[in-house]
């Protein structure tokens, strides 16, 4: 038997978009503010890489 997690996604919406947006600078801006470039970058990274497995997921690939 297969468990088939689902997790909702809505990407649509502009004021969406404008939130996600406004979360991934804070984190970041915190991120560069207590470690520097290197862990905004390696923060970018992760954020990036897990952004494309949610959106993987949501489509069932």
């Amino acid at each position: 038997m297969q468990l088939q997690l689902v997790i909702p996604v809505k990407r649509s919406t502009l004021p969406r978009l404008l939130a996600v947006l406004a979360v991934t600078a804070g984190s970041l801006a915190v991120m560069w503010a207590l470690f520097g470039w290197l862990g905004a970058a390696v923060l970018a990274l992760v954020l990036s890489a897990l952004g494309h497995l949610l959106v993987r997921a949501a489509r069932g690939q």
